[in-house]
């Protein structure tokens, strides 16, 4: 987990502030051996609980339509790859945890892959077919 995904989660919670429920006593240790800093860790179990809070009330329209990547015509190709990147880890991580909460458990892996992250790949290389001008 890095500073981007932690800035991108702190923004979704912020945006979403009016359905947490404040009472969130349990962190999850989910994710959190991924940062180095302690203090990085216990903000990110914050979040992570806060966000499973939001998503397990949320319609999945409304998941979907948390999706925060857009090509940047003033960056390089290498710059959006990376963005992109970021962008999809959160989003995978948001459908997986909405699938497990809602659908279940079995087979998530599969389902958030097909249903939910495969569209935006195909979104991400017809961006990149863009910007090299049709040539891909």
């Amino acid at each position: 987990m890095n500073k981007y995904k932690l800035e991108k989660l702190a923004e979704w919670l912020e945006t979403n502030a009016d359905q947490q429920d404040e009472s969130a006593d349990q962190w999850t240790e989910e994710c959190a051996e991924a940062l180095s800093d302690r203090e990085d860790a216990i903000r990110y179990r914050m979040a992570a609980e806060c966000v499973r809070q939001v998503l397990s009330s949320m319609s999945d329209k409304g998941v979907a339509e948390e999706w925060c990547w857009e090509w940047d015509e003033n960056r390089d190709a290498q710059w959006n790859t990376y963005r992109f990147n970021c962008a999809l880890d959160l989003h995978k991580w948001r459908w997986r945890r909405w699938e497990e909460m809602h659908n279940a458990s079995c087979c998530v892996v599969e389902r958030v892959r097909d249903k939910y992250v495969m569209p935006r790949v195909r979104e991400f290389l017809a961006a990149l077919d863009v910007h090299r001008g049709g040539h891909g």
